[in-house]
């Protein structure tokens, strides 16, 4: 597994960052992870329910969500709406042809992260053919705003590489509420070591970590995300319960870095006693949450895909 390159400016000590998310749209069934449970046992899920225009929905209560394990309903006797701080990778493309698109996405991201719950921790990653760790964790924007007017738009781009490096360095944070990674790029991935297949199962065994991926637009083809990155980042990103989003107008890009600040603050957390008779031998069942009265809805869980489904 490679490792970020230390920055031309400073040589930063590596850290970690694991965070909560998820993601199923409604009537969409997914791949579930196995939960282990015990009879009888409390079982508490983060949970970030969004409309159709991916706005948050916060109006929910206990009565409003369903939960099921194996099949079978559980009895949910919480749901608390939370803000919880998070350990937060930003990942910035700085190839080439991202030249006349990094001021505005820099200035958006600034705004991101004030955005933020206070308590929240930010590193900075600028990356072309290699990863530079700008900004270790911190909680200050400042900071992120200077790590952000270093980036040097030139050369190549490597996604993988630059993914599996950030979740090393999450994997060194044990105090986080919720881990995430935020990853933006205007292009394919063209100068990787590691494959997009690693990069996957990386994500997938990184305990938790959510992507949320942003393509923006290409600098040769103005306004139009081409379709082979779609995928890329649909591969990277799905899976993990996060969620990809397309800018054809860089105008754009702070409301949809808005909306996922929102998502990332705005967490039910639900609480559910576990019912099954199986003795004390662990459970692993299939998931699903699902609320009561709004059938058009995603909710996402605890970095995995889950059906929404109307009772």
């Amino acid at each position: 597994m490679p490792f970020l390159k230390p920055s031309l400016r400073r040589i930063f000590t590596f850290v970690l960052l694991l965070c909560t998310g998820f993601l199923a749209a409604a009537g969409q069934d997914g791949p579930s992870n196995p939960v282990a449970a015990s009879p009888g046992k409390q079982i508490t899920l983060n949970v970030i329910v969004t409309d159709r225009n991916r706005q948050v929905v916060t109006n929910l209560k206990a009565a409003d969500f369903l939960v099921y394990e194996d099949g079978a309903p559980q009895q949910v006797v919480a749901a608390n709406l939370s803000d919880v701080p998070a350990c937060l990778g930003i990942l910035l493309d700085n190839s080439g042809s991202m030249r006349h698109t990094l001021p505005t996405v820099s200035a958006a991201l600034y705004d991101f992260v004030k955005m933020g719950n206070p308590e929240t921790v930010t590193f900075l990653v600028n990356f072309n053919d290699d990863s530079y760790l700008d900004v270790n964790f911190t909680n200050h924007p400042e900071k992120i705003r200077e790590g952000l007017g270093r980036a040097d738009a030139r050369g190549g781009t490597a996604v993988y590489d630059t993914i599996i490096a950030s979740l090393n360095h999450l994997s060194k944070r044990t105090n986080c509420g919720q881990r995430v990674l935020l990853l933006l790029t205007d292009g394919e991935d063209n100068s990787s070591h590691e494959s997009k297949a690693q990069a996957i199962v990386e994500l997938r065994h990184s305990g938790g970590v959510v992507l949320y991926a942003v393509g923006l637009p290409y600098d040769k083809v103005s306004g139009s995300a081409k379709p082979r990155i779609r995928k890329q980042l649909e591969e990277l990103a799905l899976p993990t319960g996060g969620t990809v989003s397309f800018i054809e107008n860089l105008k754009d890009t702070d409301k949809v870095l808005q909306a996922i600040a929102e998502q990332i603050r705005n967490q039910y957390s639900i609480t559910y006693i576990q019912s099954n008779a199986t003795g004390n031998r662990d459970v692993k069942g299939i998931v699903t949450v699902s609320p009561s009265v709004h059938n058009e809805v995603a909710v996402r869980v605890a970095g995995k895909p889950v059906a929404a489904r109307a009772p």
